[in-house]
């Protein structure tokens, strides 16, 4: 299992992470997907570890998009690394709420991963959050061609 922690001491040495800043618009979901499974995909991650990170980020990235207004910004950063990845997603919340880690998507983001901290910093309604999410990379080998 990793934590962000560790991943960001690797990535202090070896690593640049890849990042996006998109309108705080559930339209713009598409995009920050694409993004994810983009990096994930050109860094050698499975299918199912992609899968995994496509699932989570998309579940936070909601929950912040749903308090803030639309002219606020949604960032996301994916740092890969060969024990895993590491995914930082930050916006404003411009409700009372904060987000929901009781429902069925949040239990989804734990499950997924395996760790995710959420920090929040202000006074509402105007209150940044920082959500961190790591995953380790699977162990899972590739099929091989069968013999012809």
């Amino acid at each position: 299992m990793v934590h962000a922690s560790e991943v960001d001491r690797v990535s202090a040495r070896q690593a640049v992470p890849a990042q996006l800043v998109v309108g705080a618009s559930l339209s713009n979901l598409t995009v920050i997907r694409s993004v994810v499974e983009s990096v994930l995909l050109t860094e050698d991650f499975s299918i199912a570890d992609v899968s995994d990170v496509v699932l989570g980020v998309d579940e936070i990235a909601t929950q912040i998009i749903t308090r803030s207004r639309e002219t606020d910004t949604v960032g996301c950063s994916l740092l890969a690394v060969p024990a895993g990845v590491a995914v930082e997603v930050r916006g404003v919340l411009r409700s009372a709420s904060t987000l929901s880690t009781d429902g069925f998507g949040w239990h989804v983001v734990r499950t997924v991963a395996d760790s995710v901290t959420i920090d929040v910093a202000g006074v509402a309604p105007d209150r940044e959050v920082l959500v961190r999410m790591a995953k380790s990379r699977s162990t899972e080998t590739k099929p091989t061609a069968p013999a012809l």
